[in-house]
């Protein structure tokens, strides 16, 4: 027994040197394998009739000394009695109710909440953090934080492009204030945009994403719209970085690149009560938001 809890020791000790040198950039640019899961549990697009396999694969960072993926007991050991709270609008909501899901059924030490917040602040231009962030910086161990989908046009009458992003910066910046004077916690992660991939249209017209299968490709066609969307929240992750002296547990986890590599993962027409249209937007579950939480416990509890 003693030989058996020396060498999980060691080969623990072994995993956090391995990735002592890794910052949360270098989790950025990579690739996706094939994966054999052993997921068990059931997302909707399932329930409504989608037959790809996007819980197959596994992203793989470029940089060799971040490839690092923790066992239960590594994960419990890092959580355990911590309080994991999701707050953002419905793609970073739903990263947290595939986590709940993820672990439904597996014994864990930590407990995961989940909260919808459509801008992280009371409004478009607002310069006070919404009720529910604040509810999660007072509560959460883990925050997780993330926002974008709703500072696109159309999404506040006819504001343009322009005042949206000034609206999305200030939001940023509300935000990160707020947890800077109240968070106690022990990490803070800021998930990084998860981009779309309409076709032909855009989420309000004829936008379509009618991939019969996810297959992981680097050749990814989105729209103009998306590529303007793109570049300000790729940006904005300086934005963000440069709170990190002011806010030692704050990290990010860069899910964009990963994610921009998996057109065939949305919902689609896989959805209740879709009216004919494609969603574009959000992810099925189980899949990408899996890999995006499981590199999310990667960074929040070996860097």
């Amino acid at each position: 027994m003693a030989i058996i809890i020396f060498l999980l020791t060691f080969l623990l000790t072994i995993t956090f040197v391995a990735s002592s040198s890794c910052s949360w950039a270098d989790f950025k640019q990579g690739s996706w394998y094939t994966y054999q899961t052993n997921t068990t549990y059931r997302g909707k697009c399932l329930e409504f009739g989608d037959r790809r396999e996007h819980a197959n694969f596994r992203w793989r960072p470029t940089h060799a000394k971040c490839r690092v993926h923790l066992d239960l007991q590594s994960i419990n050991s890092c959580f355990r009695n911590a309080t994991i709270i999701f707050v953002g609008d419905s793609h970073y909501q739903q990263a947290g109710l595939s986590m709940l899901e993820y672990f439904r059924n597996i014994p864990h030490e930590f407990r995961i909440e989940s909260y919808f917040s459509k801008l992280l602040v009371n409004g478009y231009g607002s310069k006070t953090v919404a009720k529910e962030v604040a509810k999660a910086v007072k509560k959460a161990d883990i925050l997780i934080l993330g926002t974008g989908h709703h500072f696109a046009r159309g999404k506040f009458g006819n504001t343009s492009w322009d005042k949206m992003m000034e609206y999305a910066s200030d939001a940023v910046t509300t935000t990160l204030d707020y947890v800077k004077a109240n968070f106690r916690g022990k990490k803070v992660v800021w998930y990084s945009y998860t981009p779309r991939h309409f076709e032909n249209g855009e989420w309000d017209g004829s936008g379509v994403c009618n991939n019969v299968s996810d297959v992981p490709t680097d050749e990814v066609h989105v729209t103009l719209e998306e590529k303007e969307y793109y570049t300000f929240w790729q940006s904005e992750l300086q934005h963000v970085q440069s709170y990190m002296l002011d806010i030692p547990a704050l990290t990010i986890n860069p899910i964009t690149e990963m994610s921009l590599k998996r057109p065939g993962s949305h919902v689609s027409t896989y959805a209740r009560n879709n009216n004919g249209k494609f969603d574009c937007s959000h992810y099925c579950s189980p899949g990408v938001p899996d890999e995006w939480n499981r590199q999310m416990v990667t960074i929040a509890c070996l860097l």
